[in-house]
């Protein structure tokens, strides 16, 4: 497929350079083996960053929620145990 853009775009457009680079483009984005190629290295890190600020943030909330029903749980006991 990429050989025939290049064929096709060299036979049609014989006369100038800057008429074939759409094809080149072309050909450059259908040799890409996976959308991960696509991605710039500071893209790919700041997603990464941002995957485990997020994954912290869950952490921390669970933690939270729990030391709420801890402390629920422990002033319920004292009252019972008070009363």
């Amino acid at each position: 497929m990429i050989r025939f853009i290049l064929a096709m775009s060299s036979s049609r457009f014989a006369s100038g350079a800057s008429q074939r680079e759409p094809f080149i483009a072309v050909a450059a984005f259908l040799s890409i083996s996976s959308p991960a190629e696509l991605i710039c290295p500071e893209v790919r890190a700041d997603f990464q960053h941002l995957r485990r600020w997020r994954k912290s943030v869950e952490q921390a909330q669970s933690y939270t929620f729990k030391a709420v029903i801890t402390v629920i749980a422990t002033g319920l006991m004292g009252a019972v145990w008070l009363a």
